[in-house]
């Protein structure tokens, strides 16, 4: 799934069957605000991994992270450009 298609898809559940220009516009924070949600436990979930002991090698652990990071900004771009 693209970023685009993730932003089409948290804004389409958020609205529900009145998918109307005014409702995207209502539920553009309330979708940032949920991907931000999201990427932050995902962040959260690697970041217990490595502390409980798991070995992920540091270039791996900080590849992800910044993985991470990069979808998150274009999920949220894409959801104000919808």
């Amino acid at each position: 799934m693209t970023n685009k298609d993730k932003a089409i898809d948290i804004i389409s559940k958020m609205c529900g069957n009145n998918y109307t220009e005014k409702n995207i516009n209502r539920m553009i924070n309330p979708a940032i605000i949920a991907i931000e949600n999201e990427y932050k436990s995902l962040r959260e979930l690697l970041f217990n991994l490595k502390s409980c002991g798991v070995n992920i090698p540091k270039k791996v652990y900080l590849k992800r992270i910044q993985d991470l990071i990069d979808d998150e900004e274009e999920i949220k771009k894409e959801i104000h450009n919808l």
